[in-house]
């Protein structure tokens, strides 16, 4: 199992790619369907980021396997359409999409609250 920190969903993954130190998951049967981009520690075997490349995208119809080409990652976007004259569609994302996603800082945050509250 891929240890990770607690923000770290693997569960819908359609589709896994691997590049210089990260996995990019295809979660295309979870809801919101998305891409995201997992940066693995030194040893491969620990999750240390977690960023969204991709998030519920109107062109998002259960988004499937895919193949990392160059700098991006070129995916299968239509894997759930129920009619079969939908069209394949294939849908582009780079790599380096999105941001991590970060724990709030719980003193900033209770700092903005009160300066609200002085208002």
């Amino acid at each position: 199992m891929l240890a990770g920190p607690d923000n770290l969903n693997l569960g819908g993954i359609e589709g896994i790619e691997y590049a210089a130190g990260h996995l990019v998951i295809v979660q295309g049967s979870l809801q919101p369907q998305r891409l995201m981009r997992l940066k693995l520690d030194g040893t491969g075997s620990s999750v240390e980021t977690v960023a969204p490349m991709a998030v519920a995208l109107t062109d998002f119809d259960r988004p499937g396997a895919g193949a990392i080409r160059n700098d991006a990652l070129y995916y299968f976007a239509n894997t759930g359409a129920e009619s079969g004259d939908a069209g394949a569609l294939v849908l582009r994302t780079p790599l380096e999409a999105g941001q991590a996603i970060v724990p709030p800082d719980i003193r900033k945050f209770q700092k903005s609250l009160e300066a609200r509250q002085k208002q």
